[in-house]
């Protein structure tokens, strides 16, 4: 069985107004069942929405990466490449263009980890912005944005899911593939 990884992530250009640093947000998901989210203030000020939302797609991505090493651990095969939904369409642009241009020299090269693994472990697809449901991580929703974001988080369970957890049942073995894995990640493996 190919487990499947999606992630989706949006930003808030310039939201705070004491200091003009934007919100990163981010849900990652797996098998439509989200296990990692964060919505936090950018640690410097973007020049541009565009870049907002890579800074955001950056982050993602790094966690995206160490899940799947996770994963590799517990000897699960992951669907590749990993969709990451973002409603930017210059941040897709500076995700899959190596090239530096006037409008991307600012940009801090740690953000530019969306290059490296662009189509190898990870591929970018727009999203617009009302169906994006990192939304509600980075801005003040509507009511009927929230409620409408907020039931594809926690109303959800895959069909399947369940089956294909229940027809991996525990070998003996597996006990000490866990507490290996339990004991690496309390290790920052």
């Amino acid at each position: 069985i190919k487990w499947i990884l999606t992630g989706i992530c949006d930003s808030t250009w310039g939201s705070d107004p004491d200091d003009g640093r934007s919100v990163t947000g981010y849900i990652l998901y797996f098998m439509d069942v989200p296990i990692s989210w964060k919505s936090k203030t950018q640690s410097h000020v973007t020049c541009s929405s565009a870049e907002a939302e890579y800074v955001s797609a950056s982050e993602l991505v790094k966690e995206i990466k160490f899940v799947l090493g996770i994963m590799e651990h517990l000897n699960t095969e992951v669907e590749l490449p990993v969709e990451v939904f973002i409603d930017n369409v210059g941040a897709i642009y500076m995700a899959r263009n190596n090239a530096k241009t006037g409008a991307t020299r600012h940009v801090n090269y740690r953000y530019h980890y969306c290059r490296e693994v662009h189509d190898k472990l990870i591929t970018f697809v727009f999203v617009k912005s009302e169906d994006n449901e990192a939304d509600i991580m980075t801005k003040n929703a509507t009511k009927e944005g929230f409620e409408k974001h907020v039931s594809k988080l926690v109303d959800k369970i895959p069909e399947g899911l369940l089956t294909n957890l229940e027809s991996n049942n525990l070998e003996d073995n597996d006990d000490e593939v866990m507490e290996e894995s339990t004991e690496a990640m309390g290790n920052g493996i």
